[in-house]
C-alpha cells in the first residue's frame, strides 16, 4: 500500500513537473495505472483484515466511500477547471495522496500487521 501511494504521488509529479514532455507523460501513465491498479485491493484486503467479524459492513461503507470519493474528484475537477486550471490537477491530486500516504502509514499496523 506504501509503495502504490509513493509510485501514485511520483507520477503525478512527474505530470506536474515533466508534462510538456510527451515521454514523461507516458511513463507517468503507466506508473499512474499500476500503481492506482492495486490500491482498491490493497484497501478492500486491509479492511477486511481490520474488521473482523463485521467485514461485511466495512466493505459495504468502503464502497460507499469510493463512490461519493468518485462524485467528489468529478466536482472538485470541475471547479479546479473552472478557476485555476488543468495545471493545478497533478499538485492537488499530490496533496490528496499525500493525506492518503500519511493514512496509510499511522494505519499500518490495524490493516497490514507484520505476522511471524
Amino acid at each position: 500500500m506504501l509503495v502504490s501511494c509513493l509510485l501514485f504521488i511520483g507520477s503525478t509529479l512527474m505530470l506536474g513537473l515533466l508534462g510538456d514532455w510527451p515521454t514523461a507523460i507516458y511513463g507517468a501513465t503507466a506508473i499512474w495505472g499500476l500503481s492506482f491498479g492495486g490500491m482498491a485491493t490493497l484497501l478492500q484486503t486491509a479492511l477486511a483484515k481490520a474488521a473482523g467479524e463485521h467485514a461485511d459492513t466495512a466493505q459495504s461503507m468502503l464502497v460507499t466511500l469510493w463512490n461519493l470519493a468518485i462524485a467528489g474528484g468529478g466536482l472538485g475537477g470541475a471547479l479546479l477547471l473552472q478557476g485555476p486550471g488543468v495545471a493545478t490537477f497533478p499538485w492537488v491530486i499530490a496533496a490528496l495522496l499525500l493525506m492518503s500516504l500519511m493514512v496509510a502509514v499511522h494505519a499500518r499496523q490495524q490493516g497490514f500487521p507484520v505476522r511471524p
